[in-house]
């Protein structure tokens, strides 16, 4: 019984420190205000689901569309890399962007974004870009910029709006598991599972 106390214990000040390195590492670069954000060459936008698996549609997805369309067009990133690991996640994002007038050879589609670590690992390793911004809501931009900043990274990121309307609890518990996840991959120098071969990009 007392061993199982401490383990608990061990885990939430793991899951706290975590979530306080992860606040820490990322205050001041993330941007919610368009004007504010300095331009890069690139921008990765972590997909995901259009739809949840009731049918209705994912208000998460529509800001992130949003907030990639609106760094192009106020002319702060050139080129757009889509990255999930999910179905066809990446193919639906590049067919709302194009709807919404960015340029077909200015998205690139990453299918071996696993997981945000895997996204931005790949970010360097697979398309050599060490300055980028990255487009996801707040928790997962903080997670990505902690996880660039690691790798010795120069990445930003830009907030796509919230939605209220969802389970902020569950968001909340998805969020923990993932940054107490995180220090352990950490903790092992753990690798993407996908790595790939070297993609030049033309800006």
């Amino acid at each position: 019984m007392t061993s199982t106390i401490v383990l608990f214990s061990l885990l939430l000040v793991i899951v706290f420190f975590n979530h306080y390195s992860i606040q820490k590492t990322s205050k001041n670069l993330i941007y919610s205000k368009i004007e504010d954000v300095p331009h890069r060459n690139t921008a990765v936008l972590l997909g995901m689901e259009k739809k949840f698996k009731n049918g209705k549609t994912n208000r998460f997805y529509i800001s992130r569309i949003d907030a990639a369309v609106n760094l192009y067009k106020a002319k702060k990133i050139d080129v757009i890399i889509v990255s999930r690991n999910q179905g066809n996640v990446v193919d639906e994002v590049k067919k709302d962007l194009v709807k919404r007038g960015i340029p077909k050879g200015k998205i690139i589609l990453d299918y071996a974004g696993l997981r945000t670590y895997d996204s931005m690992y790949r970010m360097f390793k697979v398309y050599g870009q060490r300055k980028f911004i990255v487009i996801a809501q707040l928790k997962q931009n903080e997670r990505a910029i902690y996880i660039a900043k690691k790798n010795g990274l120069n990445a930003i990121a830009f907030n796509a709006d919230e939605y209220s309307g969802y389970n902020p609890f569950r968001l909340n518990m998805i969020e923990k598991i993932e940054r107490t996840r995180l220090f352990f991959e950490f903790l092992v120098k753990k690798k993407p599972k996908y790595s790939g071969e070297k993609v030049t990009i033309t800006f």
